[in-house]
């Protein structure tokens, strides 16, 4: 299955696989380097990110409405701790 370009920032994504005592996977962002939550199988987190719910379009119109902590909630949902720092991405460059 073909992963979709990232939300934010339209970079190439990219199926990594993380090892450990427990393998996982999940899909990252080769510009931006946004990622999404862990995975247990490589269908599984391409599904994940393909199928997201948050897209830049809703974050954007989150932040123009003065929404930012809905933004960042939204964001934390789909990729964890690394919400924060796609907010600030988007806020930083301007892409609101």
């Amino acid at each position: 299955m073909k992963l979709k370009n990232c939300p934010f920032c339209c970079g190439e994504a990219s199926l990594l696989r993380a090892r450990g005592i427990t393998d996982f996977w999940y899909v990252e962002c080769t510009a931006c380097r946004t990622r999404q939550l862990a995975s247990n199988d490589e269908k599984e987190a391409t599904t994940k990110w393909n199928t997201r719910t948050t897209d830049s379009a809703s974050i954007r119109k989150m932040i123009k409405e003065g929404k930012t902590c809905e933004a960042l909630a939204t964001l934390q949902e789909s990729y964890g701790k690394k919400g924060a720092e796609i907010l600030e991405l988007i806020m930083r460059n301007n892409y609101a």
